[in-house]
């Protein structure tokens, strides 16, 4: 058999074959980082739901035993002598939302308002999470 037979029953893929796949998998790729996009923005505002939801109990606890709200929801981590029934909150410091900012807090009447800024991280946006 003669060499140049052998190399012309050898081949490779073309150009084009290689750059379908190349776009096959651009494509997949960006499917999965939409997916896991979505799901990951689901997953930090149920976080930040159950986080508020774990604040309001703590304010609720610290208002059974001292009479009145908390001026800020730094008092309910806050270490105190033996006659302060804190801290009401299992963490040493307030939670953050799961964008990593601060929670608002407002006593409003007999009420109090905990509400997180959202993604974007501005307070009074359609995005914003509160309790209710």
């Amino acid at each position: 058999m003669n060499d140049k037979q052998e190399r012309h029953d050898c081949r490779g893929f073309t150009l084009v074959e290689i750059l379908v796949v190349v776009v096959i998998l651009g494509l997949l790729a960006t499917i999965v980082t939409f997916k896991t996009t979505t799901y990951v923005g689901k997953t930090r505002v149920q976080t930040t739901r159950a986080t508020i939801a774990n604040i309001l109990t703590a304010i609720n606890a610290y208002e059974m035993e001292i009479g009145k709200y908390p001026p800020d929801l730094n008092d309910l981590v806050k270490e105190g002598d033996e006659k302060w029934p804190g801290p009401f909150l299992d963490s040493t410091e307030v939670p953050k939302d799961g964008w990593g900012n601060s929670f608002d807090y407002k006593i409003v009447g007999k009420r109090v308002r905990v509400t997180s800024s959202g993604p974007d991280g501005q307070l009074g946006n359609e995005d914003a999470l509160w309790n209710n």
